[in-house]
């Protein structure tokens, strides 16, 4: 199991750069996961995950 943790400001391009490690992931046959420790009203990109089969688990204020 590999685990890479991404951290960054607002508008750093943390979504961008997790939805194209999935994708490069899933060409390759590759399942990813993703656990948020979300503090914002906006959850993580609900419909991209969903549509490529990724698991999310959310932390609240942890």
């Amino acid at each position: 199991m590999k685990i890479v943790t991404v951290c960054g400001i607002l508008g750093s391009g943390k979504t961008t750069f997790i939805r194209e490690i999935i994708t490069r992931l899933r060409s390759q046959g590759s399942q990813s996961a993703v656990i948020v420790n979300e503090s914002g009203e906006v959850d993580f990109d609900e419909a991209f995950t969903n549509s490529n089969q990724v698991r999310v688990d959310r932390l609240r204020g942890g």
